[in-house]
């Protein structure tokens, strides 16, 4: 079964560094990144996020030349945000029809399309999963978010 997730970008920095979300040496995001790639599971963005995805992979890149960065990983990142084999783009920004009050604000436009796709949201960030996880219309529509490390054994799945 193909699995279809929004996905944070922290995951995307995170897995080209190497780290977790406390700057120690951990490689699920990239493992995480690197089975989505492998087993055809597919990120959706809708405009925002993907200019975010696409920012955040030229910083990387510049990034690269000055400090660690996995050239492989950034191999494979540039392959999810330039080839939409992998990622889909939802048209226009999404409208919430749910309040979103406790989610951060930095968050709103995952959080929004997760909703309104009905989608799982892949993110470090653990604001943001407790946030969604204990959001009442997110419960409703069994909507969760997933620190990578449960994301990587879905995508495994398909081994």
């Amino acid at each position: 079964m193909k699995h279809t997730f929004v996905v944070d970008e922290n995951i995307l920095i995170c897995g080209a560094r190497g780290v977790d979300e406390h700057d120690k040496d951990d490689d699920t995001s990239s493992l995480f990144l690197t089975w989505l790639l492998k087993n055809c599971h597919i990120i959706m963005v809708d405009p925002y996020i993907i200019k975010k995805y696409r920012q955040r992979l030229l910083q990387l890149q510049v990034e690269a030349k000055k400090s660690f960065i996995d050239q492989q990983m950034l191999t494979v990142l540039s392959h999810i945000v330039f080839h939409h084999d992998k990622l889909i783009e939802f048209g226009n920004s999404v409208t919430p029809d749910v309040d979103l009050g406790p989610i951060p604000r930095k968050d709103r436009e995952l959080a929004k399309l997760a909703y309104h796709l009905g989608l799982s949201v892949v993110t470090l960030d653990e604001r943001l999963r407790s946030s969604i996880n204990e959001h009442p219309s997110f419960m409703v529509k069994n909507l969760s978010a997933l620190h990578p490390r449960d994301a990587l054994k879905i995508v495994k799945e398909n081994q």
